[in-house]
């Protein structure tokens, strides 16, 4: 009985100091990471945090590196030269410019034909240099027909306008002056001032007092304007460079980053007081975005039964190859349908969940990457595993999930810099990070993009991006044997209604973004890879909004599943 009396007192001895270290322990670590993890600020965003603008200092970039030998020169250097007009009346005028047709216009379907548009200014006389940024397209209403045209500046006032022609009937040549030279120059040498027009700021919160909270501009590189001490981020960061003014309150520190959050300095009028009114002027809505009068209709004939440009092939490898190199539009849109003129793109969504069954669909990007999680939404069923944008915000991981077919579809936001308001950093990761999170016996279906929040920087911002997810894509190849990949290209926006994006998000870079995903991926050949082309619908049907018309984001999951269904095919 003594014997097992004192084993019962040992026992509970040992307990009672198990108990003491694990609550010790606990408490110690408690504390010493109460500074970095507040639960209530990491899951859950401060109700009404509010904090005064972040002080904003304008200085020449001291951080832009020179263009890789490959580019020979950034695209911005190409009009550091222009000399900033003084005379209004030298910009290009619209109703003075010309469109003339090369041939005569009686065309069968499958013919090429060029177009030569020449720019005048408001005094009549012919503009001598390039440099702005025009567009053109066939256009039909009555059929719901477009198609957009390759557009060659030949750097005299001139411009080579290419079309091919893919339906009967009376197509309307359209071309516009998008932006000007000099507004295409005023905003590229603003990428050499910061901070940029868009300020990613980061938002510091004392952990126990949440009422001490300050916002400070943030950046790739350790140089903040009117800051002399640097918060490193870069660990916090998911190892990607950044760098943020230190609070300068005393009580935050360095480890008290909450947040994610931006300034816009048009909308707070801090930008306008450093532009001249010229500049101003430059970028006003009544000097871009100007059709340009042409009254050319071409008769187009069929020689066969068809009343437009068709194909038989299929969407597989060999179409792939040739998306990717294609040289002239890509498609065409006809009774509003989009139709890839190398393969049949249109797909039959009756389909759709054939090719659903144990696949993970995930989208990486920004707001226009959403745009295809809601038309993915109203094509399957599927109910919400995480919190809703309603609920949330919009800019945070979603994912909803049919059991039935075992499918899931999930939206993230790309790595920073990402145009936000007070949001939890963590969101913001690399494509790298996210794609970690998947097995390699996944059936992924990865629809990867970025653009819009990347037209606020110079463009080497944007050219650092592309590589780092090529080098991704090649790691995923690799490793994940049964995903499929797209390339989401940039969208066209060149009717916009908004000044400010001539300034801080000019439409100008969007060919220049395309071109550099099309240059890098260039040598990354494979059957599991595709480019979505977004340039040539979204010219062709003179979108003016970042984010394009629902129709149009209907027409390009139907370009994809038109490929991913011949890929899936092999899994079976």
């Amino acid at each position: 009985m003594g014997i097992f009396n004192k084993v019962v007192r040992t026992n509970g001895l040992r307990k009672v100091c198990i108990f003491v270290a694990v609550f010790f322990f606990f408490t110690f670590a408690i504390l010493s990471l109460e500074r970095r993890f507040d639960l209530k600020i990491l899951f859950n965003k401060p109700d009404g945090l509010k904090t005064r603008a972040p002080d904003i200092v304008y200085s020449p970039c001291r951080h832009i590196p020179a263009a890789p030998e490959v580019l020979g020169t950034w695209p911005e250097e190409l009009y550091l030269n222009y000399t900033d007009i003084e005379d209004l009346l030298d910009l290009p005028d619209p109703s003075r410019s010309t469109v003339e047709l090369n041939g005569n216009g009686h065309l069968t379907i499958g013919d090429h034909v060029y177009v030569t548009i020449t720019l005048f200014d408001h005094h009549g006389r012919k503009r001598r240099k390039g440099g702005d940024v025009v567009r053109a397209w066939l256009a039909e209403p009555s059929l719901g027909a477009a198609a957009s045209a390759r557009v060659v500046d030949n750097n005299d006032g001139t411009y080579r306008a290419q079309f091919v022609v893919f339906w009967e009937g009376r197509p309307e040549v359209r071309a516009a002056i998008i932006m000007t030279r000099e507004a295409v120059s005023t905003a590229y040498k603003r990428r050499y001032t910061c901070p940029p027009v868009e300020v990613n700021t980061a938002v510091f919160i004392h952990p126990r007092d949440l009422s001490i909270a300050e916002e400070t501009p943030c950046s790739f590189y350790p140089y903040i304007s009117g800051y002399d001490v640097i918060c490193n981020l870069t660990d916090d960061n998911f190892r990607r460079p950044w760098y943020c003014g230190k609070p300068r309150n005393t009580k935050l520190l360095c480890s008290d980053w909450t947040l994610s959050s931006e300034r816009n300095l048009w909308q707070l009028n801090t930008e306008q007081k450093h532009m001249t009114s010229t500049q101003l002027e430059l970028i006003s809505l009544s000097n871009n975005a100007l059709p340009l009068k042409t009254g050319i209709f071409l008769n187009v004939t069929s020689d066969c039964s068809s009343h437009q440009f068709k194909t038989d092939l299929k969407c597989d490898l060999r179409a792939l190859e040739s998306a990717r190199k294609t040289s002239t539009a890509d498609g065409y849109l006809y009774e509003k349908k989009w139709y890839n003129k190398i393969c049949r793109s249109q797909f039959s969504f009756v389909q759709l969940t054939k090719y659903l069954n144990n696949v993970k669909m995930v989208l990486i990007g920004d707001s226009t990457s959403r745009q295809f999680f809601y038309e993915m939404q109203n094509l399957v069923t599927c109910e919400f595993t995480t919190d809703t944008w309603d609920l949330a915000g919009k800019h945070h991981e979603v994912r909803c999930e049919n059991e039935t077919l075992k499918f899931s579809l999930t939206w993230k936001p790309h790595g920073l810099p990402f145009c936000t308001t007070n949001t939890p950093h963590q969101y913001f990761r690399p494509l790298s990070v996210h794609l970690n999170e998947y097995s390699k016996a996944d059936k992924l279906l990865l629809v990867l993009h970025g653009a819009a929040h990347f037209y606020n920087f110079h463009s080497h911002v944007f050219y650092e991006y592309v590589k780092e997810m090529k080098s991704t894509v090649e790691a995923v190849l690799i490793s994940h044997p049964r995903s499929f990949i797209v390339i989401k290209g940039p969208n066209a926006f060149s009717f916009s209604k908004s000044t400010d994006h001539f300034i801080w998000m000019p439409d100008s870079y969007a060919a220049v973004y395309e071109k550099f995903v099309r240059d890098v991926f260039s040598d990354l050949q494979s059957d599991r890879l595709m480019f979505l082309d977004m340039m040539d619908i979204t010219v062709a049907t003179e979108q003016w909004h970042i984010h394009s018309e629902k129709f149009i984001i209907h027409e390009k999951l139907s370009e994809i599943f038109a490929f991913y269904s011949t890929f899936s095919e092999t899994l079976s």
